[in-house]
């Protein structure tokens, strides 16, 4: 069996969470911080900056969420999650870096603000607007919308649905930016994608996260 280290609340860690749950594989799951919040540097053995998620198979350990995937894609291929196709698959990874370059890492300057009640000083977040917009704009141009991302449920959903999950309360709360309003297409897929009974369960599971981290 597969074991994978990571936070629950972490969106990455809820992306291998959500995919190896939609291929229905078996996983002992340890609940582990990244070095940024424990400062414990064993991690650094298994992750290049410390960080979640990391997945242990027969003594081999990868990190890297989309390496991640990759390797459960091709060690239980049974359901897959990408399509054979070379333009889709091309597609696909297109979507997911354009989501994650453009998107994701704009908006997590402003995470340990926006959801952990640090002070924000960034100078540039007007730049930071510009691209998460640009980056939503490609994608509503590029992507199928039938009914998923690209037709079939795919990585590129996963990724779409936790992804734009943190960059909404993000804008909404730097910018009082409601990006559904705006990118209408990416709102009503987001709808389809959640409605999953395996994003229900992550989505409860990042809500108690929550709350118990703001407990402690």
């Amino acid at each position: 069996m597969i074991k994978v280290y990571g936070l629950k609340i972490s969106n990455h860690s809820a992306m291998i969470r959500f995919a190896l749950m939609e291929k229905k594989i078996e996983y002992e799951w340890e609940e582990t911080f990244p070095f940024s919040m424990s400062g414990d540097k064993t991690i650094l053995d298994r992750s290049a900056q410390g960080a979640v998620p990391i997945l242990e198979c027969n003594g081999k350990f990868y990190s890297e969420t989309q390496a991640i995937m990759s390797f459960i894609e091709k060690k239980f291929p049974d359901i897959s999650l990408i399509s054979g196709d070379p333009s889709v698959y091309a597609r696909t990874i297109e979507i997911i870096k354009i989501f994650e370059l453009y998107v994701e890492y704009q908006a997590r300057n402003f995470y340990p603000s926006v959801f952990f009640g640090a002070e924000q000083n960034l100078d540039n977040s007007e730049e930071i607007k510009v691209k998460i917009s640009r980056g939503l704009t490609i994608i509503e141009k590029k992507a199928d919308f039938n009914p998923y991302i690209l037709g079939e449920f795919s990585y590129a959903d996963i990724y779409a649905s936790l992804v734009l999950s943190t960059t909404y309360e993000v804008c909404q709360k730097i910018y009082n930016w409601d990006i559904f309003q705006d990118f209408k297409k990416l709102a009503e897929v987001i709808k389809v994608i959640n409605s999953r009974e395996t994003a229900k369960i992550i989505y409860d599971d990042i809500t108690k996260g929550m709350e118990a981290l703001k407990k402690s």
